[in-house]
């Protein structure tokens, strides 16, 4: 019995999690470029009239040959509590970007529509000072659970940055404006270079291990995939600044024209919703899909974003500062040997559960998910399989906690996996 009451009390804490999850808006990018633009009109008419330019490919000679290396600091502010993660969970983080950029991640490989951004992330590996690092600084700041942008943002960054011009800063905090935003990032054309410039994301969706590593909808780490592709003038694809409705858009021919943001809590289980003669692209990273959703860049959006290096982040991946920061080297960059050998998505899941396999070598796999008293619910058996899903259906399951063991000769997996 009291197995019972503590699975249905954990169950119960898990989903009314999810809710407020859903509820939370997931950036605040366009609330802070207007704030901006209140200040400066003209940066907002400089800003539009070069969303209207075409877009100018740039000429890459080989099909494989990465672009564009951004050196990358992790500010990790914290009070001495679980938001001070660990370098294992920053650096899942890199590999998050390297995967979602680089169209080498489980959901990107087979999409046609995705593409290769030819855009990397790298830690640093020196400092400004010319000093070795692992390209992660831990500051103890006691507004990190209660950080508010409007009253605490300059003051937290002036505590520590690094020159904009030669790295990526990136803080991670423990909440932001009560918990209510996962992350922002500021466009290029307004803050490049300043003392604003980097993202800010919350500790518990950076990466995918540690803190962020748990049932909830946001933990593959792409909150700040997101937030970078602002960072490189990326907007939303529903636009931001003229309504949101059919009539705007992000100024890019391959992302379909949609309405507003898109939440989970009215289209469940990546339900692509037909809006404005197009069925929406909630696959791509600028929405605001759940991470199980999101696998893809377009080709334009990644014009977009290199045109936007060149303009405005020149320095920062210049051949110089690269070897200043010692990304010249790069040999995590463009490397699929990740841990995460099985993703399962949607997790949470209503309807089909998916489980893409993504091993090395050809494995023998027994499957099986239990409910919380112990009982196999569901089996399956491959004897033979390398990569690729199976999927279950989970729409007659009881709501709660499940536990997906997926058993080879090599090793044994566990997975939690939470059915709404």
């Amino acid at each position: 019995m009291l197995r019972l009451l503590l699975f249905l009390l954990l169950s119960s804490q898990i989903v009314l999690g999810q809710n407020i999850l859903k509820s939370a808006q997931k950036c605040l990018t366009n609330s802070l470029m207007e704030q901006i633009w209140q200040r400066d009109p003209q940066l907002k008419k400089l800003y539009l009239a070069e969303k209207e330019k075409p877009l100018t490919p740039l000429k890459i000679s080989k099909t494989n040959e990465i672009k564009y290396i951004i050196p990358v600091v992790v500010h990790i502010m914290h009070d001495n509590g679980v938001e001070n993660i660990s370098d294992e969970q920053v650096k899942s983080q890199i590999e998050v970007l390297n995967e979602d950029f680089g169209k080498y991640n489980y959901g990107n490989n087979n999409d046609p529509v995705g593409t290769d951004t030819r855009i990397r992330f790298c830690l640093a590996s020196y400092d400004e000072n010319g000093d070795t690092t692992n390209g992660i600084n831990r500051v103890e700041y006691s507004k990190t659970g209660t950080f508010n942008v409007d009253d605490d943002e300059l003051t937290m960054k002036s505590l520590i940055q690094w020159d904009p011009d030669k790295y990526l800063n990136i803080w991670a905090v423990k909440k932001i404006n009560d918990g209510t935003i996962l992350g922002y990032a500021y466009f290029p054309s307004g803050e490049a270079g300043s003392t604003k410039d980097g993202l800010v994301i919350r500790s518990d969706f950076f990466g995918r291990k540690g803190s962020a590593n748990s049932l909830n909808i946001f933990s593959a780490g792409r909150t700040t995939t997101h937030e970078v592709g602002h960072y490189l003038n990326l907007e939303h694809p529903w636009g931001d600044f003229e309504g949101g409705d059919c009539f705007d858009d992000d100024g890019i021919d391959d992302t379909p024209k949609c309405k507003y943001p898109y939440y989970d809590t009215i289209f469940p289980d990546c339900y692509s919703p037909y809006q404005c003669n197009f069925d929406r692209m909630v696959e791509n990273y600028m929405e605001y899909s759940d991470d199980s959703c999101m696998s893809i860049f377009t080709a334009q959006q990644a014009v977009k974003m290199q045109n936007a290096i060149i303009k405005y982040r020149s320095e920062l991946v210049s051949v110089e500062n690269l070897e200043a920061t010692g990304c010249n080297s790069c040999t995590s960059c463009d490397t699929t040997n990740y841990d995460n050998k099985v993703h399962i998505y949607p997790n949470p899941a209503t309807n089909n559960l998916a489980v893409y396999f993504d091993y090395k070598e050809v494995k023998t796999l027994t499957i099986n998910l239990y409910d919380m008293a112990g009982r196999v619910i569901y089996s399956d058996f491959k004897e033979e399989i390398k990569s690729g899903p199976i999927f279950i259906d989970v729409s007659k399951f009881r709501s709660g906690l499940y536990i997906l063991k997926i058993n080879s000769q090599q090793e044994n997996e566990e997975y939690k996996v939470l059915v709404q």
